[in-house]
């Protein structure tokens, strides 16, 4: 099999943010401007190296990446509106020829993981559950991998005050 080279300007590409919430409210009151929820991303490539007998896991730029790679993603957000955002929830497609490292998204301790099968249609905590029927016609319920997984969501448990400010993280592995 090949090494594929794939260029990390391809990865971010099919790398897209959906950020929605419901209501801004500041002192009880809805504010007429559309709070803002900034995002930057920052695309590195996880490297392993072994120095003194111990190895060194480090992350450098992205600037290609080939089968086998680990990629890491962060995504950084803040508030830049006056007001608070209530129910916010980022949504990332996890990028096309990779496949999510299980356990690598991280919540910031104030939201909750969630993974899309289905395009971003529906999401489920994991570990997510698909159902197959057995030998038998009965219905059993299996662990899906997360090689079927197609999108991750964070969704916000508190409130953003204004200026809050914060990261989130998940590594995909390159096919």
């Amino acid at each position: 099999m090949k090494n594929k080279l794939i260029t990390i300007t391809n990865l971010i590409s099919a790398l897209f943010f959906y950020l929605l919430f419901s209501t801004a409210v500041q002192a009880g009151a809805v504010d007429e401007l559309k709070p803002q929820l900034t995002l930057k991303t920052v695309v590195e490539k996880q490297t392993v190296s072994i120095a003194g007998g111990k190895e060194i896991i480090q992350n450098v730029p992205a600037k290609d990446a080939k089968s086998g790679d680990i990629i890491v993603y962060t995504i950084y957000y803040k508030n830049d509106s006056t007001s608070l955002i209530k129910d916010a929830f980022i949504i990332d497609p996890i990028p096309q020829q990779t496949c999510y490292i299980d356990g690598s998204g991280t919540t910031d301790g104030i939201s909750s993981l969630s993974f899309s099968l289905d395009s971003g249609n529906t999401y489920h905590e994991p570990p997510v559950m698909l159902e197959k029927k057995n030998a038998d016609g009965k219905i059993e319920k299996l662990a899906a991998p997360s090689s079927s997984y197609t999108h991750i969501k964070w969704s916000f448990q508190k409130s953003l005050m204004p200026a809050q400010n914060g990261s989130i993280t998940f590594k995909v592995k390159v096919n």
